[in-house]
């Protein structure tokens, strides 16, 4: 009968795959941001392809992430440019809104 081998790695191979310092890779072990298995006290383990896994997903949590955060500052921008044709206006609000056609407007 032939054995499926895995790639089990310890904690320091696992620092040295993820390029992080081992204290780092146990803190995220012993919080279970990794999910690495322990054994005893003293050590533990994980698998090549977890690791995988959990790159490519902390990768696209970062690209939404990031994402997220264009987007909050585009709107602090839109809302920091209609507050300022506001004050321009003394405070009288858009007619109808504030789209785009009254912005170039006030920009006249």
């Amino acid at each position: 009968m032939a054995t499926e081998t895995t790639d089990v790695m310890t904690l320091e191979q696992a620092a040295d795959y993820l390029r992080l310092p081992v204290d780092e890779t146990a803190r995220l072990f012993e919080e279970g941001r990794l999910p690495a298995a322990r054994i005893g006290d003293r050590y533990w383990r994980i698998q090549a392809s977890v690791l995988d896994e959990w790159l490519r997903t902390a990768a696209y949590r970062n690209l939404v992430e990031a994402r997220k955060a264009k987007g909050r500052r585009a709107l602090e921008r839109l809302e920091a440019v209609r507050e300022q044709i506001l004050r321009r206006r003394d405070g009288v609000p858009f007619p109808g809104g504030y789209g785009a056609e009254v912005i170039r407007e006030e920009e006249t």
